[in-house]
């Protein structure tokens, strides 16, 4: 918590949240310490991104104008985007096994029912079931004992419990840097192994026509957009294949909109979705080279970024 001071009175103070997104944090204190009138305070609430401001309406208003000048000092992103393919679901059962050696039980021989109570300033109170008349239950291997209102009772149980989970898999990280709100490129595969493969592809996802020529080379990028939010950035990631034609040297971007996602990251929590939509295990296998991904495997993206501000946000 981070104060400036006082309450103000009743009749004036008023509270709202201002979205802070990547800010330094002792940048918005200083600020808003220079903005609020010496009765308003504010309170950095980190897990969702916000400063809570307690003032006067028109300085609350003024202190979302100077947070939002502070929003647009220049800055650089890093990004890393993290794809695991070929897991599998697997279950497992486990099981809870009764009493390996005679223990001592104590088993209530009385139960008082629950009672309600009415209290002097007219609220009902339930007081619950209280035990009575504790007599010791040795129980030995082989048996569990079940407490009831009406007594105990033993019997040979054994209780199996499964617990399913993701394992296994392949995964691969790509990296790069760029601007907020500006899209920055990440390199997958430099030339991918199947060009006339990966083209029939992009036909297939509708990013060209059956008309396109045919593809001496190709190379794959992420094209990722940062883009601050209330609750932290929006990754606009979008697939591109790199394509040289054999009648022309000149390389071409042919992004693959159908495949594209915003991916939510809030400060200091990497974001995973369940893989691109409309990504089938042949659009990993070809475009991120993942050899591993089939059929009846699970792929998901894990997406994380830091943000540095390239100048001082405050002063």
């Amino acid at each position: 918590m981070v104060s400036a001071g006082l309450f103000c009175s009743a009749a004036q103070a008023a509270t709202d949240d201002v979205a802070i997104g990547f800010l330094p944090l002792d940048s918005v204190s200083t600020a808003l310490r220079k903005t609020l009138s010496p009765q308003g305070r504010f309170v950095v609430l980190t897990q969702n991104g916000t400063v809570r401001v307690i003032d006067a309406p028109e300085k609350i208003a003024e202190a979302r104008r100077v947070i939002g000048e502070l929003q647009k000092t220049p800055a650089l992103v890093s990004l890393e985007l993290t794809l695991k393919t070929g897991m599998r679901r697997v279950t497992r059962g486990t099981s809870s096994q009764p009493p390996a050696e005679t223990v001592d039980i104590p088993i209530p021989q009385r139960i008082d029912p629950p009672r309600i109570f009415l209290a002097p300033n007219g609220q009902y109170f339930v007081i619950p079931a209280q035990p009575r008349d504790f007599q010791t239950r040795r129980v030995g291997p082989g048996m569990t004992v079940n407490i009831s209102p009406t007594g105990f009772a033993t019997l040979d149980a054994q209780i199996n419990v499964s617990k399913t989970s993701l394992e296994g898999g392949i995964a691969q990280r790509f990296s790069g840097t760029g601007a907020l709100e500006k899209r920055a490129l990440i390199a997958v595969s430099r030339r991918v192994s199947d060009p006339a493969a990966l083209r029939a592809l992009a036909v297939k996802l509708g990013a060209v026509t059956d008309a396109e020529p045919a593809w001496s080379t190709a190379a794959t990028e992420l094209a990722v957009t940062p883009e601050v939010v209330r609750d932290g950035l929006i990754l606009n990631v979008t697939p591109q294949i790199v394509a040289v034609t054999a009648a022309s040297p000149v390389a071409r971007r042919i992004p693959i909109s159908a495949c594209a996602a915003p991916i939510l990251v809030r400060r200091d929590t990497p974001a995973t979705i369940d893989g691109l939509p409309h990504a089938q295990p042949e659009f990993y296998r070809l475009f991120f080279g993942a050899a591993g991904a089939g059929d009846d495997t699970i792929t998901s993206l894990t997406a994380s970024t830091a943000v540095r501000y390239l100048v001082p946000v405050a002063k």
